[in-house]
């Protein structure tokens, strides 16, 4: 080779190195999580993710009811480690547990953004919750069903403040969720029930339909969330929220309100002789939707929403559900902080 095609060739080369930034680009691995979790004790990666369906197959029985299907996800810290196929090889509690519920659909809400139905931290070697009413401070989004894809991808948002300082965390990946697929024509939906034609709660033996609705804007730090109560009178407070009269009451983070299902937990206050009665149903039990829609025939702008729960998980509870349609003129939402 002459001494200039050898230069030429060097040349070449050099130009290619420039253009390809001169150095090989770090491999990334498809099965470690993106993201990170800032916590007042520093900020944290992630190594891998794991998760696991319950109740789709075959479901636990409660008082005759079914309780609802839930995907458990499991993000790990980099102090837990997984092999290149994103199997987990070592022993280690995992840095973010969320739970998801399958929802009315049985899809576990794939392709909206949701709020989960619990979430915790486990950072520096102590279990962090979020601050209650806590679950409007997590969001979740599965891209994919787990009831019918093994590589299921997802994105998690967290951000909430505690005394010692604020967590927030972005991470999105992908996780193997092999077996739990079902076959077609079956679904994990729930609650299993048809919607009422009007608003209704049940508690053992008693139906209660509220008339009067009352909604109240809630815009706190890190945490802006619509709350409806539903009242049998009209309520005698100016505050809905320090009420002593029968009402049950239920929330939708105002992000989002776009008129898709939200999972959602109910509380109900039920005044009564002697002693009062509370009952909750928590977020993995029902769902409920709500958006602004302009009123042709008023001109008006109206909240428009449904509710749908069924509860679960005690021996009185499993008498414990409604929901039904509702709406309320936009100019009568309270605002408050």
């Amino acid at each position: 080779m002459s001494t200039r095609a050898l230069v030429l060739m060097l040349a070449v080369g050099l130009l290619l190195m420039v253009a390809c930034g001169g150095e090989e680009e770090e491999a990334v691995d498809p099965h470690k999580p993106i993201g990170e979790l800032v916590a007042p004790g520093g900020t944290f990666r992630f190594s891998g993710t794991t998760a696991q369906v319950f109740n789709t197959r075959n479901a636990l029985m409660w008082g005759g009811v079914a309780m609802p299907g839930v995907m458990q996800l499991d993000i790990y810290g980099e102090d837990v480690a997984f092999n290149p196929r994103g199997q987990k090889v070592s022993t280690g509690r995992p840095m973010i547990t969320m739970t998801i519920p399958c929802g009315p659909d049985g899809d576990f809400y794939a392709g909206r953004t949701i709020v989960p139905a619990s979430f915790s931290l486990f950072v520096g070697g102590m279990d962090v919750y979020p601050p209650a009413p806590y679950l409007p401070y997590g969001r979740v989004r599965l891209l994919d069903n787990p009831m019918s894809t093994v590589n299921v991808r997802y994105e998690v948002h967290i951000a909430f403040a505690k005394t010692a300082g604020t967590y927030t965390a972005d991470v999105s990946g992908t996780v193997d969720m092999a077996g739990d697929q079902l076959r077609e024509g079956r679904t994990a939906a729930y609650p299993v029930l048809e919607m009422p034609g009007e608003l209704e709660f049940h508690v053992a033996d008693t139906v209660f339909t509220p008339e009067f609705i009352v909604a109240v804007e809630e815009e706190l730090d890190l945490m802006h969330q619509l709350v409806i109560f539903a009242f049998l009178e009209p309520c005698d407070v100016a505050d809905p929220r320090k009420a002593e009269q029968t009402y049950f009451s239920f929330s939708i983070p105002c992000d989002l309100m776009d008129g898709e299902p939200v999972p959602c937990g109910v509380t109900t206050y039920i005044d009564q002789p002697g002693e009062d009665l509370t009952r909750v149903s928590a977020h993995a039990y029902g769902w409920t939707s709500m958006e602004i829609v302009l009123d042709d025939s008023t001109g008006l702008e109206t909240l428009e929403g449904q509710l749908l729960f069924q509860n679960n998980g005690s021996q009185e509870a499993v008498s414990y559900f409604g929901g039904g349609p509702f709406r309320l003129q936009a100019k009568e939402i309270i605002t408050s902080s």
